[in-house]
């Protein structure tokens, strides 16, 4: 990747993870709260919001760095892409069974209660993945997949073992928009801008 095009990514995901860290904190906040913010407490609540969305957005871009670099160590390894895909596709089914059962078994609710987020979860990163894999091809289908259900609960961890719906939601929007918006346009940047052959699109729409 060209340095131009890394300062690129670099700096649109810091701007998206400190507008949706303020936006959709500041817009939790006051309605949790129902408190009107105004004065020096509204300066210091759009400092505080857009701040931490900056922060989690250098979160979603060194996690998502660490996934290439060790992508590339099991591509290395393993010697066969299906067999790191097939790994990949069994982290994303067994993150996805401890958000429902173990966290049932450890806490004190029905399994139900802890089954909508992961179910979003994974019903948004399904649709980053078809989206990603129709922009290039079916083979980066379960590394998008994995990257928005694996990496991003793993970067929202700190937050999701709060408890707090606040604090989860003000760390999770940010991780998911940044990690989302990295995946879609990272083959765009290392291909310097070129789209895909037309040829690749008919191959993945016709198999």
């Amino acid at each position: 990747m060209k340095a131009r095009n890394w300062a690129f990514l670099f700096f649109t995901t810091l701007a998206i993870g400190g507008l949706s860290g303020l936006f959709f904190g500041f817009g939790m906040y006051v309605f949790q709260t129902g408190e009107e913010v105004v004065g020096q407490e509204l300066i210091l609540s759009i400092i505080g919001y857009a701040g931490a969305g900056l922060m989690f957005s250098l979160i979603s871009q060194m996690g998502l760095f660490a996934y290439l670099f060790f992508q590339s160590m099991m591509l290395g390894l393993l010697k066969r892409n299906w067999l790191w895909q097939s790994f990949q596709a069994l982290l994303i089914l067994l993150v996805l069974i401890d958000w429902v059962w173990l966290r049932a078994a450890a806490g004190s609710g029905r399994w139900l209660d802890y089954l909508p987020l992961p179910l979003a979860l994974l019903a948004v990163g399904l649709v980053v993945a078809i989206l990603k894999s129709w922009m290039t091809d079916r083979q980066a289908f379960i590394p998008t997949l994995f990257v928005m259900v694996v990496l991003t609960t793993l970067e929202w961890l700190p937050a999701l073992l709060t408890g707090n719906p606040l604090s989860m939601w003000v760390m999770g929007v940010p991780l998911f928009v940044c990690n989302a918006w990295q995946v879609l346009i990272l083959h765009r940047l290392v291909n310097d801008g070129k789209k895909p052959s037309p040829a690749r699109k008919k191959k993945w729409a016709t198999a």
